[in-house]
């Protein structure tokens, strides 16, 4: 396709330039694999340590996958995930007697 740039003079100028336009189709959802995931950790496990990691494919991937946590509520607050990598780790202190049970979600785009 070709593209027309205009100005506004009496005597209009005007430049062109070819513009190639590739569609990319994105037919397949991104698929967690090896899942159901679960892991165990003391609660006096340092902030910053890994705990786990997930992983994902897309059948038609452009670019690549990115890993967000969606959590439970509280979940956020204790873990975070690499958005590249997927590795799970400790964001904040876990000696709390409100924590029990987490359930970490992780996200793809």
């Amino acid at each position: 396709m070709t593209a027309v740039a205009t100005d506004q003079r009496t005597n209009p100028r005007t430049a062109s330039a070819t513009v190639i336009v590739n569609v990319l189709r994105n037919r397949f959802r991104p698929v967690f694999v090896n899942t159901p995931y679960g892991f165990s950790h003391s609660e006096n496990t340092q902030i910053g340590t890994s705990q786990y990691r997930v992983s994902a494919v897309d059948s038609d991937l452009v670019g690549r996958i990115n890993y967000d946590v969606i959590g439970d509520g509280i979940a956020p607050y204790y873990y975070s995930v690499n958005s590249q990598t997927g590795e799970i780790t400790i964001r904040n202190v876990l000696t709390t007697d409100k924590l029990n049970v987490n359930y970490v979600v992780s996200t793809l785009t």
